[in-house]
């Protein structure tokens, strides 16, 4: 969790060549994402993962280079990625084998025991991590990451309030039996390429109204993108560009 850096969902036995995306596909938060997150939550996510409405993605970099828009939003959530980085950090700096498992994975009880380390180690974490203070939580942070600390890795402050995790069991049950109800009635309205459009919509709105929050935060406006062009990761002038080319096509068909 971004607030306190507790790691309340985990998918181990993925050899290190499997894709982020392939390994999220496994989790516990796909099969259930209303058992881990309110309807006003969501989870910050790298490029490569797929929409969801409780998944915010950056932009594409390519976008990114071609418009102010799309670089100030990006730029915004590397700050983020940050504390994600420090979250893992912050384990590996506590249990430096996690950093590289060294046991000879040649048998499948080789490796069922490879995770039950991680797990029991995240488990362990997450436990003595309450009582860290904050010059030990830098002190394993700074161990744990794979590069050099920067002034942007001293900017957060670590937060450790039980009150923000502490969830009604029953809530949340309650919230997943309406999300199970809410797909069940879905499947049978839509087709599975209706549900997909209506996957990614609900997924670039989330973002879109992220993004305007955080022109609002800063008194800023967006500057070479419009609604229907962010929808589409272009400037507006890309997109009149591609819109007159369309009408260009259509005009040259019908003449012949």
């Amino acid at each position: 969790m971004v607030h306190t850096l507790r790691i309340i969902s985990y998918v181990v036995g993925h050899r290190g060549a499997s894709s982020d995306a392939r390994a999220w596909a496994c989790s516990s938060v796909v099969d259930a994402p209303a058992r881990y997150l309110r309807k006003d939550e969501w989870i910050w996510a790298d490029l490569g993962y797929p929409f969801a409405s409780y998944l915010v993605s950056p932009y594409q970099h390519l976008a990114a280079t071609k418009s102010i828009d799309f670089r100030r939003f990006n730029y915004s959530l590397s700050s983020i990625r940050i504390r994600s980085e420090h979250a893992m950090a912050y384990v590996k700096g506590r249990f430096p084998a996690l950093k590289g498992y060294r046991g000879l994975l040649a048998s499948l009880r080789a490796e069922e025991y490879a995770h039950d380390f991680i797990v029991a180690a995240l488990v362990a974490h997450n436990l003595a991590m309450q009582h860290d203070e904050a010059g030990r939580y830098l002190v394993y942070v700074k161990e744990g990451l794979d590069r050099s600390m920067t002034p942007r890795d001293y900017d957060w402050d670590r937060a450790n309030d039980d009150d923000l995790e502490r969830e009604m069991e029953w809530q949340k049950e309650r919230d997943h039996q309406q999300w199970r109800h809410q797909q069940e009635e879905a499947a049978n309205q839509f087709s599975s390429t209706d549900r997909d459009i209506i996957r990614i919509d609900s997924a670039k709105e989330r973002r879109e109204s992220l993004h305007d929050a955080l022109n609002r935060a800063y008194d800023l406006q967006f500057v070479d993108t419009t609604w229907r062009s962010r929808q589409k990761e272009l400037t507006k002038k890309q997109l009149a560009d591609v819109e007159r080319r369309r009408i260009q096509a259509v005009l040259s068909r019908g003449h012949h």
